[in-house]
């Protein structure tokens, strides 16, 4: 049996078709694959830009709290950069009465924020001391 060139010339456009299908799902799998990997990046540039604020704020509320305990009283509130980060503390006290006691209570807190190009990274940290007053 004998293959006409016309049914010769259909099998090959088909198997084009098949083909060119065939990459354009793929190339969109490719790229949808690029754009998780991207955001995945991202996401753990965040978390750990995160985690370098919290330690900022931490470190600010350990300086506060040596402040407090040598001065026995609260400091002006302050802002500094550390790391790249822009720290803002400040501290309340308020005085209780607790029988015959005078207790003065301390409030610090610590606000960290860096600016990035995907977005802003903010922590905040309070810290609580209690100190009886003689």
């Amino acid at each position: 049996m004998m293959i006409r060139p016309y049914a010769q010339h259909r099998m090959q456009g088909i198997s084009l078709i098949a083909v060119l299908f065939i990459l354009i799902v793929l190339g969109g799998l490719a790229g949808v694959m690029a754009q998780m990997g991207a955001t995945q990046h991202v996401g753990m540039l965040l978390s750990q830009q995160g985690k370098q604020a919290f330690y900022v704020a931490r470190s600010g509320l350990e300086w506060g709290r040596y402040q407090v305990l040598e001065q026995q009283a609260c400091y002006p509130d302050s802002q500094a950069e550390m790391a790249g980060f822009q720290l803002q503390l400040s501290c309340q006290s308020t005085d209780i009465y607790e029988g015959l006691n005078l207790l003065r209570i301390y409030h610090l807190q610590a606000q960290v924020s860096q600016e990035t190009p995907f977005g802003v990274v903010q922590r905040e940290t309070e810290a609580t001391i209690w100190s009886i007053i003689p």
